[in-house]
């Protein structure tokens, strides 16, 4: 019986508001670029390296399966290689900024092929942010071999659930700043502690090569936005009531602000013509608590005022 470990080499292998359309998606269909075979390389993706300046060779865009259009991922076993001590082999694909946790959601659908009766592969799903000490794990979900989906909470793992081999499955993972929630198939299973409060730097679908492959399709993630602190802190964003006009100041120019009351009603929608210094007119508005939606240049933010 192999060790459970969460061992995880990291090598390059406030509101949150609905969007549309997600930031990124992946489908690995030709319609976006991809070709069957080997993935490294394809439209950012890279595999993992092999220790001597190439990369593993079947980490693979497959037509055998897939939940949206023809094409899927396989993460599988590489043979050429003995079993690692934590999942380390698999597809990668690295963010060119890195995408904000606060508001965040990924979601992928997901089949194991192995039998894990046989001892087969862990199957790690994870998001990856980088902190002055190096690359840390924001958050991470584990189909393990013996049939349960695991998440890390307080240093170990937590049982959320079990898998199916040959099974479909969707999973998604929405953070906050400082919090992660995870659904299986649009069902909330577990809520914790983000791992390490970082954004997000690159996503990765790996396994240690126990024994078998597994299917990853319809891969979304929708990007938040920055908390309260990392947006005033860049934006030099300043705001105040006062003489029942909202004021607001920033170091680049503010576009538009939208305002909510507590039921979520929108109240007002200002436009403002490239100006780093607006303000918004309240006098009509009843004394009460409301939520500001702020869009500048360099992001949006919420936040609340109290006429």
């Amino acid at each position: 019986m192999k060790k459970i470990t969460l061992l995880f080499s990291l090598m390059i292998g406030t509101l949150v508001y609905a969007q549309e359309d997600p930031t990124f998606f992946f489908s690995f269909e030709s319609d976006e670029g991809f070709t069957l075979g080997d993935i490294n390389g394809q439209q950012g993706w890279v595999s993992t390296g092999d220790g001597q300046g190439t990369f593993v060779q079947n980490q693979v865009i497959t037509d055998a399966d897939a939940t949206d259009g023809v094409n899927s991922f396989r993460s599988v076993t590489e043979d050429a290689f003995p079993p690692q001590e934590g999942p380390v082999i698999g597809g990668f694909y690295n963010f060119d900024n890195p995408i904000a946790r606060n508001g965040a959601s990924i979601s992928f659908d997901v089949k194991i092929e192995d039998d894990f009766d046989n001892d087969g592969n862990d199957y790690r799903f994870a998001a990856v942010g980088e902190t002055t000490e190096g690359l840390f794990l924001a958050f991470l979900v584990d189909f393990a071999f013996d049939g349960t989906i695991r998440a890390v909470e307080d240093g170990d793992f937590s049982s959320l659930g079990t898998w199916v081999e040959g099974v479909w499955y969707n999973v998604r993972v929405e953070t906050t700043s400082t919090t992660a929630t995870y659904f299986l198939d649009d069902t909330e299973i577990f809520s914790s502690d983000i791992l390490t409060e970082v954004d997000f730097l690159d996503i990765r679908f790996v396994n240690d090569n126990f024994g078998g492959s597994a299917l990853i399709d319809n891969i979304e993630v929708f990007e938040g936005t920055l908390s309260n602190q990392e947006f005033e802190q860049e934006n030099a964003f300043v705001q105040y009531v006062n003489n029942n006009r909202l004021f607001m100041q920033a170091n680049v120019n503010i576009d538009n602000a939208q305002i909510f009351d507590m039921s979520g009603r929108q109240i007002a929608n200002e436009r403002f013509n490239n100006s780093q210094n607006v303000n918004i007119d309240l006098s009509s508005f009843a004394n009460g608590v409301y939520i500001v939606k702020v869009a500048t240049e360099n992001g949006d933010n919420s936040f609340k005022i109290i006429k």
